[in-house]
C-alpha cells in the first residue's frame, strides 16, 4: 500500500474542513440559525455525519467558522478603500462607505442573526468577532477625536448608529446608493461648521 504524505493528509483535512464551513453557512443562510444541525451539515457536505467530528469538535464551532471567514474579507475592504494617509475626515467617510459595500455584498443581517441566535442558546463566543468590532469602533472614535475632540464620543456614537442603521436598511432591499448617499451625507454633517465635505464618490 502506497504511503500517505503529512502532506496530503493536511491537504485533504482543509479540503473537507473547507467543505463543511461552506455547507455549514449554506444551511445557515438558507433555513436560519436554529436549522444549523449535524444532520443538515452532513447532507449537504455528502458525508456521514459522525465524520463532521474528524473535522470539528461541534457544530458551534462551525457556527463560529462560518462567521470568521468574512472577517479578512471585511478588514481587506476597509483597508482598500481607507487611506491613512489622507485627513480624519476622508477616512471616516471611506471607512462608513467600505462596511455598507461589505454589508451590501454578505448580507450583514443574517451574519449577526448567526452570532445572536449563538450567545442566545449556547456558550458561543469568537474572539476573532469581538476583536474585529472592538478594533472598528476603537478606530471610528480615533478618527473623530481628530476631527471634533469635544463631540468625539457623541459623534462616534452616532456614526455607529448610521452604520447599523444602513446596513439594516440594506439588508431590507433599499437601493444601495440611496442609503449610502444619505448615511454619508449625514455624517458629513457632523462635521465642524465651516468645513466643506462632500460625501465619498459612490
Amino acid at each position: 500500500m502506497p504511503k500517505i504524505s503529512a502532506a496530503t493528509v493536511k491537504e485533504h483535512h482543509e479540503k473537507m474542513f473547507n467543505t463543511l464551513v461552506d455547507a455549514a453557512e449554506k444551511v445557515l443562510r438558507e433555513s436560519g440559525p436554529s436549522a444549523l444541525t449535524a444532520g443538515e451539515v452532513a447532507k449537504y457536505a455528502g458525508i456521514a455525519r459522525n465524520s463532521i467530528y474528524r473535522y470539528v469538535q461541534s457544530v458551534d464551532d462551525l457556527r463560529i467558522h462560518v462567521l470568521e471567514r468574512y472577517l479578512p474579507q471585511w478588514k481587506e475592504a476597509i483597508d482598500k478603500r481607507v487611506d491613512e494617509k489622507s485627513d480624519a475626515r476622508r477616512q471616516i467617510l471611506d471607512l462608513t462607505l467600505a462596511s455598507l459595500e461589505m454589508s451590501q455584498n454578505t448580507g450583514h443581517s443574517w451574519l449577526i442573526s448567526v452570532m445572536r441566535f449563538g450567545n442566545r442558546h449556547k456558550n458561543f463566543s469568537s474572539d476573532a468577532v469581538a476583536h474585529f468590532h472592538r478594533e472598528l469602533g476603537m478606530r471610528i472614535a480615533r478618527l473623530w477625536l481628530e476631527v471634533e475632540p469635544e463631540n468625539a464620543r457623541i459623534n462616534a456614537q452616532i456614526n455607529r448608529a448610521l452604520l447599523e442603521t444602513g446596513m439594516k436598511l440594506l439588508d431590507g432591499g433599499e437601493d444601495f446608493r440611496r442609503v449610502s448617499h444619505t448615511i454619508i451625507s449625514m455624517l458629513a454633517g457632523l462635521f465642524p461648521e465651516g468645513e466643506n465635505y462632500a460625501p465619498a464618490a459612490l
